[in-house]
């Protein structure tokens, strides 16, 4: 115990003698309470109730809670629906290879057990969908030369420009290397391992490294129509998040429409940032973020996204107990499951009514 706290003998004694010293003391008790709740309350928020990303849970000093589904309790039943469109193999009316089974030249009859000769014949099908063998495909270019019987000089027929190395590895090869290690995430080692392991190609990690650079680029062609065609668009979502390179933290940025998107790698998340970035300058569409305070730095009109207007929701329902938050939080997604519901067409009456209850909501708090 500390030696300097005062006994209750004491600070009974000491209100008794200095009214004015007692009182002096409980204000800054209560003083030091409010500062000290209004830490705890910062250090709990988290990505599930507030706008913080998930990677900042790790330095809570609480136990972040496992995140809740913002969607409630099904009342399905698992696995697929009834209606829900399956996917079955069907038969191909080309198959590849034909493969028959004979009968032999007599049979036994397996209903009168008789001896015959199948002359009327006919077949009963069934498909195999396999993926054939695969193998290394090494194709040999060769450009025809000759020498000028009037000085030596040796003259060559072009090769295409694609075939620019005396060994090399090809398109689809590539192409197969950048769609598994930029689409399907597999790092390079393991990468590696899958060439050697299915094509019995044996792909270094280093040469691996040298197509994604020299693919990449080639991609930076495609990179200004994504920026324009974002530009353009009349709505563009935002979103920043954390990432480390070279042990360093960097703020991946993104910026998307409902087909482009397009990304930016940025060691700060703030203004300086998205100026680097030059999207949102001299937009004149309407920008959907979270509550980072850097977008409002800009002119165009200005949209939350649900997903973290939802987490604020939550915390005004669960952390400061107020009951209008559940309400709107159920009037959000509400709202959600009209639009994405195909059967149903968002009218100017249905409008009506989600606009009524919004405002009833608001008018109870």
């Amino acid at each position: 115990m500390n030696s300097t706290r005062p006994t209750r003998e004491q600070l009974i004694a000491l209100a008794q003698e200095d009214h004015e010293a007692i009182a002096d003391l409980v204000l800054a008790l209560l003083d030091r309470v409010d500062v000290l709740e209004q830490g705890i309350a910062t250090l709990e928020l988290n990505s599930r109730n507030s706008s913080k990303p998930p990677s900042s849970d790790k330095a809570n000093f609480t136990n972040p809670p496992k995140p809740k589904s913002l969607r409630g309790k099904s009342t399905k039943k698992r696995g697929g629906q009834a209606g829900h469109k399956g996917y079955t193999l069907e038969r191909s009316d080309n198959p590849d290879i034909i493969i028959e089974h004979d009968l032999p030249s007599e049979v036994i009859c397996e209903g009168c057990s008789r001896l015959i000769n199948p002359d009327d014949i006919s077949y009963q099908l069934r498909q195999v969908f396999d993926i054939p063998p695969i193998d290394i495909q090494v194709t040999e270019h060769r450009a025809q030369q000759c020498q000028c019987p009037h000085c030596d000089t040796t003259i060559s027929a072009d090769f295409p420009a694609e075939v620019s190395s005396p060994v090399q590895y090809g398109p689809r090869l590539q192409a197969t290397c950048i769609y598994l290690s930029s689409y399907q995430l597999l790092p390079y080692k393991r990468l590696s391992q899958t060439f050697s392991d299915l094509f019995s190609i044996p792909l270094s990690q280093g040469s691996i490294a040298n197509i994604i650079r020299k693919v990449g680029a080639k991609a930076s062609q495609t990179i200004q129509p994504i920026y324009d065609g974002i530009f353009n668009s009349e709505i563009m979502h935002c979103d920043e998040t954390s990432c480390r390179i070279h042990a360093k933290r960097h703020w991946l940025h993104v910026a998307s429409n409902s087909s482009l998107t397009y990304y930016h790698i940025d060691q700060k998340r703030g203004v300086e940032a998205l100026e680097n970035i030059g999207l949102l300058a001299d937009y004149q569409g309407t920008a959907i973020h979270d509550c980072l305070g850097a977008y409002n730095h800009y002119q165009c009109r200005h949209g939350i996204c649900d997903a973290h207007i939802l987490r604020e929701l939550i915390y005004a329902e669960e952390e400061l107990n107020q009951p209008w938050a559940r309400d709107m939080k159920e009037l959000l997604l509400d709202a959600k499951a009209l639009v994405e519901n195909d059967q149903i067409e968002i009218n100017q009456e249905i409008k009506t009514i989600m606009n009524k209850h919004y405002s009833e909501i608001l008018e109870a708090v």
